[in-house]
């Protein structure tokens, strides 16, 4: 069956087409005009309770309306009981480091709302598209998105997102963040893999993320 009421509340379903279709500010350039609709996007979302949802698109261009067309695949799994979960329909942002040619990495926190919890996830994305040639956006853009709604028709199977984003550099375009180096041509940020740092960071074992790192624990133990 049509999984509708769990994309409601999947916001992440549609970060291909917000990325692209953001409001573009200053030096920053959306997906749209960085890749004239073609590119692979792929979305891993860790929920805190231990699920792992992937979400891949491959964008075959943009139509004369500027619609994208998208295939999708989406595999994983998500908490019991999501699809009925209250979208917190809050503001949200998400970083994007360019780091490499044609390779865009970004990441959020998700949020929902079931039977009165918090529930959080990380949203790590994955864009990758033929390098385009002239001016490159920033090595670090902000996208804003603002007035989230979603809802869902199950008689007609639709389902509506609708939002205001927006990507602005600020003052962090020129620099990599937090996590990052720059690579020995000062064009791009590379991930810093903290796991490799003396004396580790990590009692037990460490696990790399972009950007940051994790500690782990065997079983019963504390980190």
């Amino acid at each position: 069956p049509f999984p509708g009421p769990l994309m409601r509340v999947l916001v992440t379903i549609i970060a291909p087409i917000y990325w692209s279709l953001a409001q573009a500010r200053g030096a920053a350039q959306n997906g749209l005009l960085l890749t004239r609709g073609a590119f692979q996007h792929e979305s891993l979302l860790h929920f805190a309770t231990g699920e792992l949802l992937r979400v891949t698109h491959r964008a075959r261009g943009a139509g004369g309306a500027g619609a994208l067309r998208l295939d999708s695949v989406i595999s994983g799994s998500v908490p019991e009981g999501l699809g009925d979960a209250a979208l917190l329909l809050q503001d949200f942002s998400e970083r994007y480091v360019r780091t490499g040619a044609g390779q865009l990495s970004g990441s959020s926190v998700q949020s929902f709302l079931q039977d009165g919890r918090l529930l959080r996830a990380h949203c790590n994305h994955t864009i990758v598209f033929d390098p385009p040639v002239g001016p490159q956006p920033p090595r670090v853009q902000q996208l804003r998105a603002r007035a989230i709604r979603a809802s869902y028709d199950p008689a007609k199977q639709e389902l509506r997102f609708q939002l205001r984003a927006w990507l602005d550099a600020g003052g962090q375009g020129k620099h990599c963040p937090l996590g990052f180096t720059p690579d020995p041509g000062q064009l791009y940020c590379m991930d810093i893999n903290e796991c490799l740092n003396f004396p580790p960071p990590c009692t037990f074992e460490c696990r790399n993320l972009r950007g940051s790192y994790e500690c782990l624990c065997p079983a019963g133990r504390a980190v």
